[in-house]
Protein backbone atom coordinates (compact mmCIF):
# COMPACT_ATOMS: atom_id res chain seq x y z
CA UNK A 1 0.00 0.00 0.00
CA UNK A 2 0.97 3.50 -1.20
CA UNK A 3 0.55 6.59 1.55
CA UNK A 4 -1.47 9.46 -0.64
CA UNK A 5 0.62 12.06 -2.34
CA UNK A 6 3.79 8.98 -2.56
CA UNK A 7 5.06 7.65 -5.82
CA UNK A 8 5.84 3.98 -6.89
CA UNK A 9 8.06 2.86 -9.80
CA UNK A 10 7.54 -0.06 -12.05
CA UNK A 11 7.88 -1.02 -15.90
CA UNK A 12 5.12 -0.51 -18.28
CA UNK A 13 5.66 0.26 -22.34
CA UNK A 14 3.48 3.46 -22.21
CA UNK A 15 4.54 6.14 -24.41
CA UNK A 16 6.99 8.81 -22.99
CA UNK A 17 5.58 12.19 -22.06
CA UNK A 18 8.40 13.40 -19.88
CA UNK A 19 12.28 14.83 -21.90
CA UNK A 20 13.99 16.32 -18.36
CA UNK A 21 17.15 17.80 -18.92
CA UNK A 22 19.43 14.78 -18.70
CA UNK A 23 16.91 13.00 -20.77
CA UNK A 24 17.75 10.14 -22.62
CA UNK A 25 16.27 8.26 -25.71
CA UNK A 26 16.31 5.32 -25.43
CA UNK A 27 13.42 2.87 -24.50
CA UNK A 28 12.36 1.08 -21.35
CA UNK A 29 12.09 -3.03 -21.40
CA UNK A 30 9.83 -5.46 -19.19
CA UNK A 31 11.38 -5.67 -15.58
CA UNK A 32 11.31 -9.44 -15.97
CA UNK A 33 13.30 -9.29 -19.43
CA UNK A 34 15.76 -7.06 -17.47
CA UNK A 35 16.17 -9.54 -14.17
CA UNK A 36 16.27 -12.45 -16.88
CA UNK A 37 19.07 -10.75 -18.61
CA UNK A 38 21.22 -9.63 -16.34
CA UNK A 39 21.30 -13.03 -14.70
CA UNK A 40 22.89 -14.71 -17.63
CA UNK A 41 25.22 -11.95 -18.26
CA UNK A 42 26.65 -12.40 -14.66
CA UNK A 43 27.12 -15.77 -14.98
CA UNK A 44 28.81 -15.37 -18.90
CA UNK A 45 30.86 -12.97 -17.08
CA UNK A 46 32.01 -15.19 -14.03
CA UNK A 47 33.27 -17.99 -16.54
CA UNK A 48 35.60 -14.98 -18.28
CA UNK A 49 36.87 -13.81 -15.02
CA UNK A 50 37.84 -17.32 -14.23
CA UNK A 51 39.33 -18.74 -17.45
CA UNK A 52 41.00 -16.19 -19.03
CA UNK A 53 44.52 -16.66 -17.51
CA UNK A 54 47.35 -13.60 -17.78
CA UNK A 55 45.92 -11.25 -20.13
CA UNK A 56 45.48 -7.53 -19.13
CA UNK A 57 46.24 -4.61 -20.70
CA UNK A 58 50.28 -3.45 -20.53
CA UNK A 59 51.26 0.21 -19.27
CA UNK A 60 47.68 1.37 -18.29
CA UNK A 61 49.17 5.32 -17.74
CA UNK A 62 48.48 8.64 -19.54
CA UNK A 63 45.63 6.14 -21.51
CA UNK A 64 41.99 6.55 -21.80
CA UNK A 65 39.12 3.99 -21.12
CA UNK A 66 35.96 4.05 -22.42
CA UNK A 67 32.99 2.10 -20.34
CA UNK A 68 29.81 1.32 -21.12
CA UNK A 69 27.16 0.10 -18.35
CA UNK A 70 24.09 -1.97 -18.62
CA UNK A 71 22.03 -2.93 -15.55
CA UNK A 72 19.15 -3.14 -13.07
CA UNK A 73 18.43 0.29 -11.44
CA UNK A 74 16.61 0.95 -7.77
CA UNK A 75 15.68 3.25 -5.88
CA UNK A 76 14.85 3.88 -2.37
CA UNK A 77 13.56 7.10 -0.61
CA UNK A 78 11.95 8.23 1.81
CA UNK A 79 8.65 8.99 0.46
CA UNK A 80 8.05 4.91 -0.89
CA UNK A 81 7.92 2.98 2.48
CA UNK A 82 6.94 -0.30 0.03
CA UNK A 83 9.89 -2.47 -1.37
CA UNK A 84 10.80 -0.26 -4.93
CA UNK A 85 10.76 -1.48 -8.36
CA UNK A 86 13.52 -1.84 -10.87
CA UNK A 87 14.39 -0.46 -14.32
CA UNK A 88 16.61 -0.25 -16.87
CA UNK A 89 19.99 1.99 -16.80
CA UNK A 90 22.72 2.39 -19.32
CA UNK A 91 25.36 4.32 -18.98
CA UNK A 92 29.03 5.70 -20.24
CA UNK A 93 32.26 6.47 -18.87
CA UNK A 94 35.27 8.36 -20.26
CA UNK A 95 38.37 7.77 -17.65
CA UNK A 96 41.94 9.28 -17.66
CA UNK A 97 44.67 7.04 -16.56
CA UNK A 98 46.78 9.77 -14.33
CA UNK A 99 48.98 6.47 -13.20
CA UNK A 100 48.21 2.42 -12.77
CA UNK A 101 46.22 3.05 -10.27
CA UNK A 102 44.60 6.69 -10.36
CA UNK A 103 42.45 8.17 -13.06
CA UNK A 104 39.38 10.87 -13.77
CA UNK A 105 36.63 11.20 -15.31
CA UNK A 106 33.43 11.75 -16.67
CA UNK A 107 30.15 9.77 -16.21
CA UNK A 108 26.76 10.42 -18.24
CA UNK A 109 23.78 8.15 -17.34
CA UNK A 110 19.93 7.76 -17.38
CA UNK A 111 17.55 4.87 -15.52
CA UNK A 112 13.98 4.28 -17.23
CA UNK A 113 11.21 4.44 -14.80
CA UNK A 114 7.18 4.28 -14.89
CA UNK A 115 5.53 6.57 -12.14
CA UNK A 116 2.69 6.12 -11.30
CA UNK A 117 0.71 8.51 -8.45
CA UNK A 118 -2.60 10.43 -8.09
CA UNK A 119 -1.99 12.37 -11.04
CA UNK A 120 -1.80 9.22 -13.55
CA UNK A 121 0.76 7.19 -15.06
CA UNK A 122 3.64 8.52 -17.04
CA UNK A 123 7.32 7.11 -18.52
CA UNK A 124 9.94 8.96 -17.86
CA UNK A 125 14.67 9.24 -18.30
CA UNK A 126 15.67 10.41 -15.01
CA UNK A 127 19.62 11.52 -15.85
CA UNK A 128 23.14 11.98 -14.47
CA UNK A 129 26.22 13.54 -14.92
CA UNK A 130 29.35 13.23 -13.03
CA UNK A 131 32.65 14.10 -13.01
CA UNK A 132 34.81 11.32 -11.09
CA UNK A 133 37.73 10.11 -9.46
CA UNK A 134 38.88 6.35 -9.22
CA UNK A 135 41.13 4.34 -7.65
CA UNK A 136 42.50 0.61 -8.27
CA UNK A 137 44.60 -1.94 -6.75
CA UNK A 138 46.26 -5.49 -8.38
CA UNK A 139 48.38 -3.08 -11.03
CA UNK A 140 49.30 -5.01 -13.23
CA UNK A 141 47.38 -7.93 -13.06
CA UNK A 142 44.46 -9.03 -15.35
CA UNK A 143 41.80 -8.50 -12.77
CA UNK A 144 41.43 -5.25 -11.09
CA UNK A 145 39.48 -4.12 -7.71
CA UNK A 146 38.54 -0.23 -7.96
CA UNK A 147 36.49 2.59 -6.11
CA UNK A 148 35.32 5.82 -7.31
CA UNK A 149 33.55 8.81 -6.01
CA UNK A 150 31.90 12.01 -8.27
CA UNK A 151 30.01 14.70 -8.05
CA UNK A 152 27.81 16.29 -10.33
CA UNK A 153 24.07 16.82 -10.86
CA UNK A 154 21.01 14.03 -11.48
CA UNK A 155 17.13 14.32 -12.50
CA UNK A 156 14.79 14.33 -9.36
CA UNK A 157 11.75 12.02 -9.18
CA UNK A 158 9.29 13.14 -11.69
CA UNK A 159 6.36 14.89 -10.32
CA UNK A 160 7.91 15.67 -7.24
CA UNK A 161 10.31 18.03 -7.93
CA UNK A 162 11.80 19.70 -10.86
CA UNK A 163 14.99 20.99 -12.16
CA UNK A 164 18.63 19.13 -11.82
CA UNK A 165 19.87 18.44 -8.83
CA UNK A 166 23.34 18.53 -6.95
CA UNK A 167 24.32 14.59 -6.67
CA UNK A 168 27.13 12.66 -5.41
CA UNK A 169 27.83 8.83 -6.82
CA UNK A 170 29.94 6.47 -5.44
CA UNK A 171 30.95 3.07 -7.01
CA UNK A 172 32.57 -0.34 -5.94
CA UNK A 173 33.70 -2.68 -8.79
CA UNK A 174 35.87 -4.93 -10.35
CA UNK A 175 36.77 -5.45 -14.25
CA UNK A 176 39.23 -7.71 -15.79
CA UNK A 177 41.42 -7.12 -19.10
CA UNK A 178 40.73 -9.23 -22.54
CA UNK A 179 44.38 -8.37 -24.41
CA UNK A 180 45.38 -5.71 -24.80
CA UNK A 181 42.42 -3.45 -25.35
CA UNK A 182 39.13 -5.07 -23.67
CA UNK A 183 37.66 -5.13 -20.16
CA UNK A 184 34.66 -6.75 -18.79
CA UNK A 185 33.31 -5.92 -14.90
CA UNK A 186 30.80 -5.93 -12.65
CA UNK A 187 29.87 -2.64 -10.49
CA UNK A 188 27.69 -1.66 -7.91
CA UNK A 189 27.03 1.81 -7.82
CA UNK A 190 25.05 4.37 -5.63
CA UNK A 191 23.83 8.00 -6.81
CA UNK A 192 22.20 10.50 -3.93
CA UNK A 193 20.46 13.92 -3.95
CA UNK A 194 17.88 15.60 -2.11
CA UNK A 195 14.44 16.66 -3.37
CA UNK A 196 10.86 17.82 -1.76
CA UNK A 197 9.01 15.25 -0.26
CA UNK A 198 5.76 16.01 -2.24
CA UNK A 199 4.00 18.10 -4.22
CA UNK A 200 2.53 20.17 -1.21
CA UNK A 201 5.54 19.96 1.28
CA UNK A 202 8.97 22.31 1.01
CA UNK A 203 10.79 19.38 3.37
CA UNK A 204 13.64 17.78 1.73
CA UNK A 205 14.54 13.97 1.96
CA UNK A 206 16.88 12.29 0.30
CA UNK A 207 16.51 9.91 -2.62
CA UNK A 208 19.11 7.36 -3.02
CA UNK A 209 18.98 4.96 -6.52
CA UNK A 210 21.75 1.50 -6.55
CA UNK A 211 22.70 -0.17 -9.34
CA UNK A 212 24.49 -3.21 -10.35
CA UNK A 213 25.63 -3.04 -13.87
CA UNK A 214 27.14 -5.25 -16.21
CA UNK A 215 30.29 -3.17 -17.31
CA UNK A 216 32.47 -3.19 -20.97
CA UNK A 217 35.31 -0.87 -21.28
CA UNK A 218 37.86 -0.40 -24.39
CA UNK A 219 41.30 1.23 -23.71
CA UNK A 220 42.90 3.55 -26.16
Amino acid sequence: MTRKGEIQCSRTSSPDRSKPFLYSPFKTTHQQTMEILMSRIIVVVSILFFTLQGVHAQDQAKRIEVFFALSGHTILNEMEPSPPGTAGYIGAQLIYNLTQTQAIGVRYGAAAYEITSSLGSTETWMGDIFATYRYSWRAGKPTRIYIEAGLGASDPIPLYDTGTKFAFTAALGVKRFIGERFSLGLESRGVSFSQKESLLSTQNVTAAINEFSLVLGYLF
